[in-house]
C-alpha cells in the first residue's frame, strides 16, 4: 500500500506539472472521474467541478456535439485525436482518446488527454492568411506587369520607329558625334522592347487558366528541338532523349519549358564545340524527375539559385545575348504545374537542370 501511495503521489506530481495540459479519466458512462493536469486553469474550470460529473454536465452542447462522438467511440474501442476550438474561451485545444480495458479486455472507460495548442493553431493560422496576402500580391503584381508592359509596347514602339527614321534618314550626313548618339538611343530602344517583350512574357507564363491535357514530352522535346536548330550557323547541335514519358500538363507552357530550357543551352555551348544536349526523365513518386543535360560553358554552383531570378545574367550581353528572363519563366511554369526546378554544374563541364512534376504522370 505505502508503494502504491507513493507511485500514486509521484503519477499525481508529474500530471499536475505538465504545461497546458489537462488529463481526464471516464467511465463507461462517460462520467469524468479524475481530472488532473498543469492546464487546467486554462480550462476554465477546477478539479472539484469536473470530477464525478457526467461529459454532458461539464461542457456545453455545442462543444459536447462535437467531442461526445469520440468519446463514444473510444468506449467502442476506437482511439481518437482531433482539434477542437473553444468559441467560449478562444483557445484550441488537441486532444486525444485512448480506452481502457479490464483485465478481460473489456473497455470500461477511457482516458482524454487535453492539450492546449493555441500558440500553434493561432501561428498556423497567421500562416494561412499570409500565404493567401502573398498569393494575392503575386496576382495584383503580375497584373501590373502584364498592363505596364502592354501599356508601355505602344509608345516605345513609336519611339523606336522615329529613332530608326532618323537612324536611316541622317545618319553620315551629320557629325560622327550625332551618329553614335543614334545609334546608342536605337540600341537603347531596342533593348528596353526586348525587356518589355520579355516582361509580357513572364507575366503570361504560367497562368492556369489552361485544362491540363496529356502531352507526350518526346514529342515535344522533338518539336522544340527542330525550332531551335532550324538555320543555326555553328557547329551542328545534337539533342536526343530516350523514353520520355505523357504527362500531365498544359502543352503551351510546356513547350515554353522546354523551348527556354534547350535554347538556354544551345546559347551557352562555346563555339568552338558541338552541342550535346540530353534529355530524360525518371520516374518520382506518382510523377517524373526531368533533366535536361548539357556540355556548354556550366556556371558556378554559388549561382544555382540566382540564375533562376528575373533579368539576372552571369554574362555581358555582348558575349551572350538575351534578357535573363528565360530561366525565370521556366521556374514559374514548373511551379505553376505544383513542382519545382534546380540546377547544377556538371562535373565533367556543362549544366544539368532538374525539374520535378509532381503527380504528372498522364
Amino acid at each position: 500500500m505505502e508503494a502504491l501511495t507513493l507511485s500514486e503521489g509521484r503519477y499525481r506530481a508529474l500530471v499536475e506539472n505538465l504545461p497546458d495540459t489537462v488529463i481526464t479519466l471516464f467511465d463507461g458512462e462517460l462520467r469524468l472521474l479524475v481530472a488532473e493536469g498543469g492546464g487546467l486553469e486554462d480550462f476554465g474550470r477546477p478539479a472539484s467541478e469536473i470530477e464525478g460529473r457526467l461529459l454532458a454536465e461539464v461542457l456545453d452542447a455545442d462543444t459536447l456535439a462535437l467531442v461526445g462522438p469520440h468519446f463514444e467511440a473510444g468506449l467502442r474501442g476506437d482511439g481518437r485525436s482531433f482539434d477542437l476550438e473553444d468559441p467560449s474561451s478562444g483557445r484550441t485545444w488537441w486532444v486525444q482518446i485512448a480506452p481502457m480495458a479490464d483485465e478481460g479486455g473489456r473497455v470500461i472507460g477511457g482516458m482524454a488527454v487535453w492539450r492546449d495548442v493555441s500558440a500553434r493553431a493561432a501561428a498556423k493560422r497567421d500562416l494561412a492568411e499570409h500565404a493567401r496576402e502573398l498569393e494575392r500580391s503575386n496576382a495584383e503584381l503580375e497584373q501590373f506587369a502584364y498592363v505596364a508592359s502592354h501599356d508601355l509596347s505602344e509608345p516605345l514602339r513609336m519611339v523606336t520607329s522615329y529613332l530608326q527614321l532618323l537612324q536611316r534618314r541622317y545618319e553620315g550626313r551629320l557629325d560622327e558625334d550625332a551618329d553614335e548618339f543614334i545609334r546608342f538611343a536605337v540600341d537603347g530602344a531596342t533593348r528596353m522592347r526586348s525587356l518589355i517583350d520579355a516582361l509580357l512574357l513572364y507575366s503570361r507564363a504560367g497562368r492556369g487558366d489552361t485544362p491540363v491535357e496529356p502531352v507526350d514530352t518526346a514529342a515535344l522535346v522533338d518539336r522544340v528541338a527542330d525550332t531551335l536548330t532550324a538555320g543555326r550557323e555553328g557547329p551542328v547541335a545534337r539533342i536526343h532523349h530516350d523514353g520520355l514519358p505523357a504527362i500531365a500538363g498544359d502543352p503551351a507552357q510546356l513547350g515554353q519549358l522546354f523551348q527556354n530550357l534547350l535554347g538556354n543551352a544551345l546559347k551557352f555551348t562555346s563555339p568552338e564545340r558541338e552541342p550535346e544536349i540530353e534529355v530524360s526523365a525518371e520516374p518520382a513518386g506518382p510523377g517524373w524527375v526531368f533533366t535536361v543535360a548539357d556540355n556548354g560553358i556550366g556556371f558556378d554552383e554559388a549561382h544555382a539559385e540566382r540564375i533562376f531570378r528575373m533579368f539576372q545574367r552571369l554574362h555581358g550581353r555582348d558575349e551572350y545575348p538575351g534578357t535573363g528572363v528565360g530561366l525565370a519563366i521556366a521556374r514559374k511554369v514548373v511551379e505553376r504545374h505544383g513542382g519545382r526546378i534546380w540546377a547544377e554544374p556538371r562535373p565533367d563541364g556543362g549544366a544539368r537542370f532538374r525539374f520535378e512534376l509532381p503527380g504528372a504522370t498522364a
